[in-house]
């Protein structure tokens, strides 16, 4: 309920190292497995980031590292996706 001043939606970021270079595989194994996650009950956010060099400290940049981004409804629904 989004009336709900304390509506709750569980954000889960993982970072994933690829091997050198299989970033392209992956990132497509994943965009064509997308549509499996993004329909489980609850999920509202499957997608996922790849790093670049903002020259900003204290970032240590690494070309291979995937970020996947998942947004739930609920920590049931989360919970339900293990």
């Amino acid at each position: 309920d989004h009336s709900n001043p304390y509506y709750i939606i569980i954000h889960v970021l993982n970072n994933i190292r690829v091997p050198p270079g299989h970033l392209e595989h992956f990132i497509e194994l994943f965009k064509a497995n997308t549509h499996m996650v993004i329909n489980e009950q609850g999920c509202i956010v499957f997608s996922s980031a790849v790093e670049i060099d903002a020259h900003l400290p204290p970032q240590v940049f690494d070309e291979n590292t995937v970020i996947i981004i998942k947004k739930w409804k609920s920590l049931e629904a989360f919970q339900a996706n293990l």
